[in-house]
């Protein structure tokens, strides 16, 4: 697993975008052919002095960038290992994400759930890192960056302690992804976050993730019960001194 450093920040505004190398998101200088594409920001509360409370003018370009990308809340951190790559979600992400949470295949996580609840749910991806410093990535092909599935570090309310999480969207399983997407989340948590120990929580009529939590490395724990979602078991992953 690879972490690379993504983000530039623009002038005294401090809009962020992600960018890293061969990607179709990298962020351009808004001068030059790509001009016509370029951001335009125009803040809409001027102080008595013309500018803004960050001190940014009225309107300035910050980037020529894609129309595919989405601003960030936070700074989210991208992962690289061999075949993967775990991102921010952007919104063009929305669609085969509320896909998988409004078919059967999104049992495993309580679904299946409305077009409605899928889009807060997308939104969770975002507002997670904000308020944990932590979350869940998009996971992209490397080559394609086609979206695949949703892995990360998830501590909602009311689960008993942070959890490594995965889901895999239709076309994605039976290939190791959620395996090889998960070991680099959990690498994550315990070398650039200091983890001393992570769970994964699953609902106990998930028996493929079972599976993957046993390839893990994981060992079950004890029984927990959701008040929304029900039945579930804590599966105990090795800590880094057992993975070193």
């Amino acid at each position: 697993m690879k972490l690379i450093a993504l983000y530039r920040t623009f002038g005294s505004a401090n809009i962020r975008f992600p960018e890293f190398p061969g990607s179709p998101f990298m962020a351009k200088p808004a001068d030059g052919p790509e001009a016509s594409n370029a951001l335009t920001i125009k803040p809409d509360r001027p102080t008595s002095s013309g500018q803004y409370g960050n001190g940014s003018k009225t309107t300035f370009k910050a980037v020529a960038i894609s129309e595919d990308v989405t601003p960030h809340l936070a700074d989210i951190p991208v992962l690289e290992t061999k075949r993967l790559r775990l991102r921010a979600p952007l919104a063009l992400d929305f669609e085969p994400f509320a896909a998988f949470r409004m078919s059967d295949r999104a049992s495993g996580v309580g679904g299946p759930f409305t077009r409605s609840e899928a889009y807060f749910q997308f939104g969770e991806l975002f507002s997670h890192w904000v308020l944990r410093g932590f979350g869940r990535w998009i996971v992209a092909d490397r080559q394609s960056d086609e979206p695949m599935g949703v892995v990360g570090l998830w501590y909602p309310e009311g689960w008993p302690e942070p959890e490594i999480a995965w889901s895999v969207f239709e076309g994605g399983e039976g290939k190791g992804i959620a395996f090889e997407a998960s070991v680099a989340a959990r690498e994550f948590a315990y070398s650039t976050l200091g983890w001393t120990t992570a769970i994964s929580l699953i609902l106990e009529d998930n028996p493929r993730s079972f599976t993957l939590a046993r390839r893990l490395g994981a060992e079950f724990e004890a029984s927990f019960q959701h008040p929304a979602l029900g039945a579930m078991q804590i599966w105990r992953h090795p800590g880094p001194e057992e993975l070193a």
